[in-house]
């Protein structure tokens, strides 16, 4: 028998791509006319109004769970045809063959974070989204997808500094990017490791830069490409 597919593949992913998947219903063009729901909740006993907004909730709910149930098992039935393909090879053989796919992924080596995602010079825009830290670069993940749609090395950005237990600042040229996050100390520390390890040679073979910072938490950063 086959593991379970939440021991196989993380959920929240696979969450994730459904509820960015969903759109919400579009009207026909033979009904142009809307009605405001005040005026529907006005027009109906407050208790059969509140049994209809339970009734579509059920049913949305319902769509959800069948919409996940689809996924899993088109994530299942992929994982069982890879495996296939990987019968016959010993543990090194299967390791090395793993490593050799998840590579080829732009997140690899990655640390990946829920954050509430702000950018200042944008205005008020809010966004949920992943945020990948490594050893080279942050990026930003719509939460589903594996490919970021927006990446800044370290020499891209010249500072980040925290405001609050949860609030971090990153700023990158022109832009000031703003995330909300309990996971601040995690994050900060990584970067810190990564610039260190930088500063040391370790993760670039030219050009060494001295970076020491007092506060670890607020930091002005190289300006020359990583």
């Amino acid at each position: 028998p086959f593991p379970k597919l939440e021991e196989l593949f993380p959920l929240h992913i696979l969450h994730a791509r459904v509820l960015a998947s969903s759109k919400p219903p579009v009207l026909s063009k033979s009904c142009p006319m809307r009605f405001h729901a005040g005026l529907l909740s006005g027009a109906l006993p407050n208790g059969l109004w509140n049994h209809t907004v339970l009734k579509q909730k059920a049913v949305e709910d319902q769509k959800f769970k069948g919409r996940m149930k689809e996924e899993g098992a088109s994530m299942m039935a992929a994982i069982i045809d890879k495996w296939k393909l990987m019968q016959g090879m010993d543990r090194n053989e299967a390791v090395m063959a793993y490593l050799s796919i998840v590579k080829e992924w732009p997140g690899f080596g990655s640390t990946m974070f829920d954050v509430e995602f702000y950018m200042s010079s944008a205005g008020s825009f809010s966004q949920k989204l992943w945020l990948g830290v490594n050893a080279r670069a942050l990026s930003l993940y719509k939460q589903g997808d594996v490919e970021p749609f927006e990446s800044f090395s370290y020499g891209q950005i010249s500072s980040f500094s925290v405001s609050d237990s949860n609030t971090l600042k990153v700023s990158a040229g022109d832009k000031d990017l703003l995330f909300e996050t309990t996971k601040v100390d995690e994050i900060t520390q990584l970067i810190n490791t990564y610039l260190t390890t930088t500063s040391n040679g370790q993760t670039q073979q030219e050009g060494d830069t001295d970076y020491s910072p007092e506060n670890p938490t607020e930091a002005g950063l190289p300006a020359q490409e990583v």
